[in-house]
């Protein structure tokens, strides 16, 4: 597909604090693909990402739903996500998993401002009232 992925046991920097590397890791990424597993929905600091990953907008996340969560560990924040976001679902079958990278692909590339019109209209707004 031609994308970079940002792995922490390999970029996070040692000696710096988890949450520096966390933060640092979604400032510098295009897009965050959340792998969204009950081991993450369990995962204090996996819950932090999201949260760090969202504070960057909406459509700058994709979530990838990679089994069927457990009701005991949802948070708010991931039944929320749950009801009101369309997410990329993984599947054993082999024609929904090459449907699966497609869509995952194609989130990927997708450019921010076909997702955020408003955004668009500032910034051209803001290039006008410069130039």
């Amino acid at each position: 597909m031609g994308f970079d992925a940002y792995i922490y046991e390999i970029e996070f920097l040692p000696g710096n604090a988890i949450a520096e590397n966390i933060v640092y890791a979604i400032d510098t990424c295009y897009k965050t693909l959340v792998i969204m597993t009950n081991e993450f929905i369990k995962s204090e600091w996996c819950q932090f990402e999201m949260q760090m990953a969202l504070t960057k907008g909406i459509d700058y996340m994709i979530p990838v739903k990679m089994e069927e969560w457990n009701n005991d560990y949802m948070t708010q924040l991931i039944r929320f996500m749950a009801r009101t976001q369309v997410y990329a679902e993984w599947t054993e079958d082999e024609d929904g998993q090459k449907e699966f990278w497609s869509r995952v692909e194609r989130a990927l590339k997708k450019p921010v401002y076909d997702l955020n019109p408003r955004q668009r209209h500032r910034d051209e707004l803001e290039e006008f009232l410069l130039n």
